[in-house]
């Protein structure tokens, strides 16, 4: 709220881009409930454990049919993410040239997806989504998510990655329906997407909340 009475940058230099950031938290507030059940093991039960646990929580977790179900059902969303981020309209962030909440909430959902529970070839396909993480996370006020060295994968056995590829594919050939989350457009000015009303996440508090990463 005191961001929103001073026109803090971080919500958007005017009301069309405070909209915009709006319609973006509720995308990845929305796109967090198809990435739980990938990123949280045992429902949560090692969200607040130190970094090294909770990467070994989610690499036992993902040999289970239960996260290659949850990677079918969230990659129509993150392909639409990623054709999004590809369009060289804008800056390198959501809104343009200047980070805003939009950001870190995206960051804050999509960065242990990508560096714990993907596997390389999975993740590579998402290039524009990776090049937007490492420039927000070059940014200083991502310094406690460790930098950019924090988006690198960890090692997978080439038979654990072919497992899972081969249970993701099975489990998306399977979808009943294949339907994206509608992203928000990256400018002002566009028609966005439909809100569902849902209540907001902090998604800082969320990742805060965690044990430190050390």
């Amino acid at each position: 709220r005191l961001a929103r009475e001073h026109r803090h940058p971080l919500v958007g230099g005017s009301e069309a881009e405070a909209a915009l950031v709006r319609e973006w938290l509720h995308f990845f507030n929305d796109l967090a409930q198809l990435l739980a059940i990938l990123c949280s093991p045992n429902r949560g039960l090692f969200a607040k454990q130190p970094l090294a646990v909770r990467a070994a929580a989610v690499r036992a977790h993902r040999g289970l049919p239960a996260a290659a179900q949850a990677f079918a059902e969230a990659r129509p969303s993150l392909r639409t993410l990623d054709d999004l981020l590809a369009k060289a309209e804008v800056g390198p962030f959501l809104l343009g040239s200047s980070c805003t909440l939009a950001d870190v909430a995206g960051v804050c959902l999509l960065v242990d997806a990508f560096r714990f529970a993907l596997p390389p070839a999975a993740r590579d396909r998402y290039g524009a989504t990776l090049r937007w993480l490492k420039a927000c996370l070059d940014q200083a006020a991502f310094e406690p998510f460790g930098g950019t060295s924090c988006v690198e994968c960890m090692p997978w056995a080439p038979d654990d990655e072919a497992a899972f590829k081969s249970r993701a594919a099975e489990a998306f050939a399977k979808l009943s329906k294949r339907t994206s989350l509608a992203p928000p457009p990256r400018k002002p000015g566009v028609e966005g997407r439909p809100t569902n009303g849902a209540a907001l996440q902090d998604p800082w508090a969320a990742y805060t909340a965690r044990a430190p990463t050390s």
